[in-house]
C-alpha cells in the first residue's frame, strides 16, 4: 500500500531530521580550533598571562589579550570566523601600560609598534593558527628592542617620584 501525502504513517515516531550544512560544520571546526589554541596560548604563557572578553555580539568576536611583558600586552580580535573561515587576519594592538608594577614606566613609539604589527601580519597564512606565532615574535621584537634603546624610547627613565633622568 502506498502512502498518499495526506496520510500519516501508523505506529512510526516522529523523527526530527537534523541536517548540519558545510557552514555549520566549518564554525563547529574554528571553535574547537579555537579553544585548543587558547588552551595552548595558557600552556606557553600561563594561565594568568591570557584574558578574554567578548568584544562584539554581532560578529562573535573576542578580544585575547596576552601578557608579553610585564607592561605590554598583545591583543588579538579573534572573529569567529577564525581560522578557517576568516578571509583577513585577525586585527592586532600591542598596548602599554603607562607605569608597571616596579613604578617603572615603559615606552614604545607607535612607530615601533606598526613595525611589528607589519611583520607579524606578514607571517599570517589563511587557516593557519597564528596566535603562539605572533606573541612570540611579538616577545623578541620587544625583548630585541628593550635591550637596543635600554628602557624604551629616548632611554629616558623615570623614578617613582615621577621625575625624568634624561640619560642624554
Amino acid at each position: 500500500r502506498h502512502l498518499s501525502l495526506r496520510e500519516k504513517p501508523k505506529n512510526r515516531k516522529h523523527l526530527p531530521i537534523t541536517m548540519t550544512t558545510n557552514a555549520e560544520e566549518e564554525n563547529d571546526e574554528n571553535a574547537i580550533r579555537r579553544a585548543e589554541e587558547l588552551e595552548a596560548l595558557e600552556s606557553f604563557y600561563g594561565p594568568d598571562s591570557i584574558t578574554t572578553k567578548s568584544c562584539n555580539t554581532t560578529t562573535s568576536t573576542v578580544i585575547w589579550n596576552i601578557s608579553i611583558q610585564s607592561q605590554i600586552t598583545l591583543s588579538l580580535h579573534i572573529p569567529s570566523t577564525y581560522p578557517s573561515l576568516c578571509t583577513t587576519p585577525p586585527k592586532i594592538t600591542i598596548g602599554v601600560e603607562s607605569r608597571g608594577k616596579d613604578n617603572k614606566v615603559t615606552s614604545i613609539s607607535q612607530t615601533r609598534r606598526d613595525e611589528i604589527i607589519n611583520d607579524m601580519m606578514d607571517l599570517y597564512e589563511p587557516e593557519m593558527e597564528v596566535a603562539i606565532v605572533w606573541a612570540e615574535h611579538c616577545r623578541a621584537a620587544l625583548e630585541e628592542y628593550f635591550e637596543e634603546d635600554g628602557d624604551g624610547d629616548d632611554n629616558n627613565d623615570y623614578d617613582s617620584n615621577n621625575n625624568n633622568n634624561n640619560n642624554n
